[in-house]
């Protein structure tokens, strides 16, 4: 069923998927500027495709994080009202 415990992990799941994804930005980030420093593309593209994928993420944690808070405030109300 959809215990507590089920939609607490759902919502934190999202939430780690975003400080995940911020994390991976500010790496993307840095990498970035290292490889503009040394002159190295190859490592631009990557750290530009980095920064890309952690908003991603961001993104979808968001959107997970909100999907799970919304089943559990109909979950929790549907139930009370059976």
């Amino acid at each position: 069923g959809h215990t507590l415990v089920d939609r607490a992990k759902g919502y934190l799941d999202g939430v780690m998927q975003v400080i995940n994804g911020a994390f991976t930005i500010i790496k993307g980030i840095f990498d970035t500027i290292t490889a503009v420093l040394t002159g190295d593309w190859s490592g631009l593209w990557d750290g530009l495709k980095e920064i890309v994928r952690g908003a991603w993420s961001i993104i979808s944690g968001l959107i997970d994080t909100g999907i799970a808070a919304i089943a559990g405030f109909l979950l929790a109300n549907l139930t009370s009202y059976a």
